[in-house]
């Protein structure tokens, strides 16, 4: 016999073991040939041992039960939790059309689909193509941001591909509504790109557009939560907003440092993640998803009002982001219910109904299914198939065939590298012009929040009426009519709000930005275009009138414009820019009168350089006959307008302008509207101004054509309109009249920036200009919630104010009302009606322009409380106009004062009407209003 070895401790065998949950008749029963001194059966016991072993295996077989069940129990269970799992990450067919048509059908019943139908009915179909056109522009650019995110991942450019991508996106978009979740159609995407890209790129390209368009999404809405309406506390939005803007930064210039830390660490740049470094394609896309993100915001704005829901600008960005969160979720087919869903939840904290919110989801999902019809047609073009570093062929130089090769790809380089496109200066600047215009635009419509005063009230009287009430409106007025024919179109199309209102100024603003870089471009060098661009594009002046239901911004637009062609006529010549150059003229007259202040300081130049330069004779001849045509244009209509009759009178009674008033104007130009004692604390360091002027008159004699005939712009129509108001009946000083010099002033300063740049070491240039963009963007955002800024008036909150100050039945008086040529109403009190329930006082033309007249007609209609609403306090006004200060005096004799509030540029004050008058009373009324006079006092 051999000796088994002894195993160690913890080494199995293969010989049964009594705790096996499995107890068999060969492991009890005793092996032939083995004897074991322990259990050895002799004797009587032997002919128990069959017994025995079969006792034991049905004791085992009844014992071993409660093992069996739970080892089956964990199998089920683990095979139901897998099943589970699989079914919420890929849900059927059949799983999502019932989760869509349960959300539907929990819809109908929640709702009333009556209202929801006639909500829907009610759509304003020119409102709704034009979301819809909107709508398809941004899925354009979209398409466009994919692109370069496939730039930047590796994939060689080739002609067409902007078009290709943009048509395949549009392709996936319609697909989108018959997959599952509100975005299958990105499958559809990965597909076709595959093959021209590799799967690795196509896949990374699709999710990384999916990702940034999220990420902006996000983080605008971010931005924006501090004014959205919500109601949240301010921590916590500015907080979200601080972190959007971080988001936004992590999102620029964290893909490339990333990207260098993959390459560190796997030491190669084959990687898709490594192509991210690849950082001008990058950041177009980042630049092309914000633009998309306020595209689909427009478009969703445009979407609600033609349905007639009340939704804030700023709100819409959070309301589009947790709509994206909702239609993302896999559980339905084409996000139908979750979209609808999305949007009550999104709408509710803001008031909106039920029953709008989900009129508004249905609508935005017919939005999303037309803005993709594009995709159905045939494609615009498909790039050429690009071959990876293995598959690529060399190129036969000794025969013909490598000919096509060459005209394929554009360019001979070597086997396997990537060609990086450089970024041209000229590219540089549209990315730039770009940034300024989302900049720019941002900061209008914060700005475009406040309320309308008494000027935009007028505008609004005079263009909410047809094209020839407006015209007959401006013969007998003060201002030509093209302005207010375009606002009368944007009336007619987006409605009466006040964001509505001040739209035509917004885009005419953002016209003004580019026109002002090519001017600049033209007269000055590239540096100081881009200096002169962003100040057209956050100076406060011209943030202020950008956003402002007047002229002045497409003043602004047209002068940029015109300077920038007349300096192309003088240097190139040509018909059409002389064309262009007329027509623009003939715009700005038909805009503004005082547009003649910026054609005669136009004229000296182009007269000056007439006589002077004989190579610019001609073109300059040419500038002097298309001012001329521009003024022959306008007699008509002036002969019409102002035969026979004054109209400087119906201009407000301006002081005649004194050297200090006119710095301070030069001072708004650039600075803003702010309080009239930092303004002049500003304008106070004139004496420095003309110490440098000293400083630089040895080197006047060496300055270029281009900037003298700039400083002539701007000179010559401030010398012609203090002339006007010292010499004319009545003065016609205000700064908003100066808003022909200011494109010209801002490109002076642009070049004046420019060398100063030039001068700075190369690490402080970018800090240098970041204060700068930093400290103007600061002064357009105080400028609009600045008390002391003379231009801000809070009417809608004070009228608010005094409705609430006051009681159905109480009398409500606004001091002064105006009157609008024909029109019989005050336009304040036509724009911000107040409650029906209110008497208002009539103090223009009724018996209530006299404060007792006022007074005892709210006595006599049972009034038990009176709120006087004045604004111009210490102003002067027209004398036909009832004084404010007349007003306040009179009523503080006639009842006691229960509350004063305090606005922007109006004051709100509520008395008590007093029903006798005997001797003890007025005794009292004395004593209130010295404990009154005491309390404001303080």
């Amino acid at each position: 016999m051999t000796a088994t070895p002894a195993l160690p401790p913890g080494v199995a065998t293969n010989a049964p073991r009594p705790e096996d949950g499995k107890p068999t008749a060969e492991a009890h029963a005793p092996q032939a040939g083995s004897v074991d001194s322990a259990f050895a059966v002799t004797g009587r016991d032997a002919s128990r041992a069959p017994a025995a072993a079969d006792a034991a295996q049905v004791c085992g077989r009844h014992l071993g039960w409660p093992r069996q069940l739970a080892a089956r129990g964990s199998r089920l269970a683990r095979s139901l939790s897998t099943r589970a799992a699989r079914l919420l990450r890929r849900p059927p067919l059949w799983l999502r059309l019932l989760v869509s048509l349960a959300l539907v059908a929990a819809a109908i019943h929640l709702l009333d689909p009556a209202s929801v139908a006639q909500r829907i009915g009610r759509i304003d179909p020119a409102l709704a193509a034009l979301a819809v056109a909107t709508a398809t522009a941004g899925q354009a650019l979209c398409g466009l941001r994919w692109h370069q995110l496939a730039l930047a991942l590796g994939m060689p450019d080739r002609a067409g591909a902007g078009r290709a991508f943009v048509h395949a996106y549009l392709r996936g978009c319609l697909w989108n509504n018959v997959l599952p979740s509100g975005y299958g159609g990105d499958a559809v995407k990965v597909a076709w790109l595959a093959p021209r890209s590799g799967m690795r790129t196509a896949a990374a390209s699709v999710a990384l557009d999916r990702a940034l368009g999220f990420l902006a999404l996000t983080a605008v809405a971010a931005i924006s939560l501090p004014a959205s309406g919500y109601g949240l506390p301010a921590p916590l939005t500015w907080t979200a907003a601080g972190l959007g803007i971080v988001a936004l930064a992590a999102a620029t210039f964290a893909p490339r440092q990333g990207a260098r830390w993959w390459r560190q660490r796997r030491s190669s740049s084959s990687s898709a993640v490594a192509g991210l470094g690849r950082a001008p394609y990058w950041r177009l896309a980042v630049v092309l998803s914000l633009i998309y993100v306020l595209v689909w915001s427009l478009a969703t704005a445009l979407l609600a009002r033609a349905l007639g829901v009340d939704l804030a600008p700023a709100a819409v960005p959070t309301v589009v982001a947790v709509t994206g969160v909702a239609m993302a979720l896999p559980v339905a087919i084409g996000g139908v219910g979750t979209r609808e869903a999305g949007f009550v939840a999104a709408l509710a904290p803001l008031g909106v109904a039920t029953h709008d919110a989900v009129a508004l989801g249905i609508a935005f999902g017919a939005l999303l299914a037309t803005s993709a019809l594009v995709g159905a047609l045939p494609a615009l073009g498909t790039p050429k198939r690009a071959t990876t570093s293995a598959a690529r062929p060399r190129l036969p130089l000794l025969r013909f065939s490598w000919l096509p090769g060459l005209l394929a790809d554009r360019r001979l380089l070597p086997v396997g590298r990537r060609v990086r496109r450089p970024i041209t200066p000229a590219r540089r600047d549209a990315l730039f012009l770009a940034a300024l215009l989302v900049g720019g635009l941002a900061l209008r419509l914060v700005l475009a929040r406040r309320s309308l005063w008494l000027d935009e009230t007028i505008t609004y009287a005079q263009v909410a009426r047809s094209p020839g009430e407006i015209v007959k409106l401006q013969l007998a007025g003060v201002h030509p009519p093209l302005y207010h024919l375009q606002a009368g179109l944007t009336v007619s199309l987006l409605g009466s709000s006040e964001l509505a209102l001040r739209t035509p100024s917004i885009a005419w603003s953002l016209v003004g930005v580019v026109a002002v870089w090519w001017w600049a471009r033209a007269a000055l060098s590239r540096r100081a275009a881009r200096w002169a661009a962003l100040l057209a594009a956050i100076a406060p002046f011209a943030v202020w009138y950008g956003s402002e239901a007047r002229m002045y911004a497409q003043v602004f637009a047209l002068v940029a414009l015109a300077g920038a062609l007349a300096w192309r006529l003088l240097e190139r010549g040509g018909w059409l820019r002389a064309t262009a150059l007329a027509l623009t003229m003939c715009a700005l007259a038909y805009t503004h009168y005082f547009g003649a202040l910026f054609a005669a300081a136009l004229g000296l130049v182009a007269a000056v350089l007439a006589a002077t330069r004989a190579d610019l004779r001609k073109r300059a001849l040419a500038v002097l006959a298309c001012l001329a045509l521009a003024a022959l244009s306008l007699v008509p209509w002036v002969l019409v307008a102002f035969l026979g009759r004054d109209a400087t009178s119906q201009l407000p009674p301006y002081n005649r302008p004194d050297p200090f008033a006119v710095i301070i104007a030069i001072v708004e130009l650039v600075g803003g509207f702010h309080d009239y004692r930092a303004v002049g604390l500003a304008a106070a360091t004139w004496p420095l101004a003309l110490l440098a002027l000293l400083v630089a008159v040895p080197r006047l004699a060496r300055v270029p054509v281009s900037v003298g005939a700039l400083m002539t712009l701007v000179l010559l129509p401030v010398a012609l309109l203090v002339a006007a108001s010292w010499l004319g009946p009545h003065s016609v000083f205000d700064p908003r009249y100066l808003t022909v010099i200011a494109p010209p002033l801002f490109l002076l300063i642009g070049a004046l920036l420019a060398r100063v740049e030039r001068e700075l070491p190369g690490g402080v240039r970018a800090t240098a200009a970041a204060v700068c963009a930093g400290l103007f963007v600061a002064l357009s955002l105080i400028q609009g919630h600045d008390r002391g800024n003379p231009r801000l008036f809070q009417l809608r909150e004070a009228l608010r104010a005094a409705a609430r100050a006051t009681a159905p039945g109480d009398a409500l008086a606004l001091v002064p009302q105006f009157q609008v040529t024909k029109l019989r109403y005050d336009p304040v009190l036509a724009y911000y009606r107040p409650p029906r329930s209110r008497r208002v006082i009539d103090t223009l033309e009724g018996p209530g322009r006299k404060p007792r007249d006022a007074w005892l007609i709210a006595q006599r209609s049972g009034s038990r409380r009176i709120a006087l609403v004045t604004t111009f306090e210490g102003q002067a006004l027209a004398q036909q106009l009832a004084s404010p200060s007349r007003f306040v005096r009179a009523f503080r004799s006639y009842g006691p004062l229960l509350e004063k509030r305090s606005f922007a540029g109006v004051q709100v004050r509520v008395y008590a009407l007093q029903r006798t008058a005997t001797h003890p009373v007025r005794r009292g009324v004395r004593a209130a209003h010295r404990t009154t006079d005491r309390k404001e006092a303080i």
